[in-house]
């Protein structure tokens, strides 16, 4: 699946699980984690204001996230990070700006 391809699954995955709490923008990137094994990974950025999501929503967001690939055949595993707009993060971590400011994926 390409990257854009992600965005979509996602986001509809991340509808049905989560309701009134989805992310609004969602980004994916494809990469490799430290055993240099491919994965996704994906910032979702729900509302301003949302307020903090429980583990169950979170763990239960995941699970909808990676079984929807798996019923696409796409076996990288997701590091789907659920943020919140009005985070501060450290110095050259990823935030909404950040990737609202780069190149769109190949």
């Amino acid at each position: 699946m390409t990257d854009d391809e992600v965005v979509t699954m996602t986001r509809q995955a991340l509808r049905e699980s989560m309701g009134a709490l989805a992310p609004e923008e969602i980004y994916v990137r494809s990469g490799y984690d430290y055993d240099d094994v491919p994965v996704l990974f994906i910032d979702a950025f729900l509302a301003p204001n949302t307020p903090l999501l429980s583990g169950e929503v979170s763990n239960g967001a995941l699970w909808a996230v990676r079984s929807a690939l798996v019923k696409r055949a796409e076996l990288r595993f997701p590091h789907l990070s659920l943020r919140h707009p009005d985070d501060i993060y450290p110095e050259g971590n990823v935030t909404l700006d950040n990737l609202r400011k780069a190149p769109a994926s190949a």
